[in-house]
């Protein structure tokens, strides 16, 4: 887990009320996980479920903090 609330490469943080809004970790931007870069707008699919990336968060300079995906309870 983050000890510290991260800063944003781009975008916003969650707000509360959000729905269908993700914040993504770093690595989404240089990753294919998703088949190619992700950016703030973009839609994605986690199990199933459509979400609109909020923001993008900073390098945190770990691989578990820079792919983790925060999605609003």
């Amino acid at each position: 887990f983050l000890l510290r609330d991260p800063g944003l490469e781009d975008g916003r943080h969650l707000r509360p009320g959000d729905r269908n809004a993700v914040l993504l970790g770093y690595d989404y931007t240089k990753s294919s996980v998703f088949l190619e870069p992700i950016r703030v707008g973009d839609r994605i699919t986690v199990n199933g479920a459509k979400f609109t990336v909020a923001g993008i968060l900073e390098a945190q300079g770990n691989s578990i903090d820079d792919r983790v995906v925060w999605i609003p309870e």
